[in-house]
């Protein structure tokens, strides 16, 4: 089954979940069982926002939701091709621009993820459009510094809601031209996992690491940054990544490679990030931690020491680390600690069916308005 073909779903009564700390309340609603969401990305790489996606599509499916999730094209390595179709060759053409029109008339109510979706919503309006939620995440970050596009802006002035990640980033609802309360704070969601040591060890053989010492798991740009690999080439620490991988190319009749995206993880002891300053925690991180990875936001000289917003609600004395020399300084010992209190704070704060008890809530609340 692809993300763009859920079942569909009966009708059955449900309570309405409590909302998770970081997430303000929007409008009370019960959402319908067969609400029909249509949730669209820029592109469909296997990167943080397109795994958020499919991890909030299962969510909202597993509450009787129909959820089609699109990206407008195909991205550069197109890693989630397999279960996010696309719309077009190009984000841009004529031809995404109508077919996401045609895909709008199925919805009850529309997820826009980023600014590349915006745009090509924006572009002319829809009569009889269904509420649309502009989904963001650095997106606030990166307007802060440059103009907003004018397609997007035109999305911002007609958008029933916008989603950021951290509380910090609702300070441009006046710039966008927002009424504050239709700015919500949702984080990105994760499902916690026990990892056992007997599946660390298999994971570490399996990806050609040494069973001792410590292993750490690199987010993106985290995995891109030379200075930090160095860094930890010279602390004796084993790296993980997650590499890019084309499912546009296909090799008839060559076995099916290997998916080392759990193996990275697993194998690990913690999880490293070099940011945001701003956004919520990227979910890469969160699902590291999720694992009992004890996280390291690393600040190395020349980046701010102090954390803020929603990213400080998963990192700090407890559950981490912001310089990745204490961490190794600690030993063994106090990073699984430390981990297994991450692992727990993911599920206080940042699990999926909490965040999506938001997300129903406020695609609930919205549709009303249809």
């Amino acid at each position: 089954m692809t993300a763009g073909a859920p079942p569909r779903a009966g009708r059955s009564p449900r309570a309405a979940p409590a909302q998770p700390p970081t997430c303000r309340p929007p409008p009370v609603s019960t959402p319908s069982s067969d609400l029909r969401v249509l949730q669209v990305l820029g592109h469909n790489d296997r990167d943080g926002v397109g795994q958020a996606s499919l991890e909030l599509h299962r969510e909202l499916a597993r509450r009787g939701m129909q959820v089609r999730t699109l990206a407008l094209a195909p991205g550069r390595e197109a890693g989630l091709s397999a279960v996010v179709p696309t719309m077009s060759p190009s984000a841009r053409s004529l031809a995404a621009h109508t077919q996401l029109r045609r895909e709008q008339r199925w919805a009850d109510v529309v997820i826009l993820r980023g600014q590349v979706p915006a745009a090509a919503a924006g572009l002319s309006r829809m009569s009889g459009a269904p509420p649309t939620v502009l989904a963001l995440t650095d997106e606030p970050e990166v307007w802060s510094d440059v103009p907003i596009p004018s397609r997007v802006m035109r999305l911002l002035g007609r958008a029933a809601a916008v989603v950021v990640t951290s509380p910090s980033q609702t300070a441009s609802a006046d710039r966008w031209h927002m009424d504050p309360a239709d700015v919500h704070v949702i984080p990105y969601g994760v499902t916690t996992t026990d990892v056992s040591d007997s599946r660390r060890v298999a994971s570490r053989a399996a990806l050609g690491l040494p069973a001792d010492g410590v292993v750490a798991h690199l987010t993106r740009p985290a995995a891109d940054d030379d200075g930090l690999r160095a860094r930890l080439e010279g602390l004796g620490v084993g790296i993980t990544v997650i590499e890019p991988r084309d499912d546009r190319i296909v090799h008839f009749g060559a076995p099916e490679p290997e998916d080392t995206e759990e193996l990275a993880v697993a194998a690990a002891d913690v999880v490293v990030s070099t940011g945001p300053e701003t956004s919520g925690p990227p979910w890469e991180l969160l699902r590291g931690a999720a694992w009992g990875r004890a996280v390291i936001v690393d600040r190395w000289p020349g980046r701010a020491p102090e954390l803020r917003g929603a990213l400080a609600e998963l990192l700090d004395d407890s559950t981490g680390w912001t310089d990745l020399g204490d961490a190794i300084t600690a030993g063994r010992a106090e990073i699984e600690r430390r981990g297994s209190a991450a692992r727990r704070r993911v599920a206080e704060r940042f699990s999926m069916p909490t965040v999506g008890a938001a997300w129903a809530d406020l695609l609930g609340s919205l549709s009303d308005r249809r």
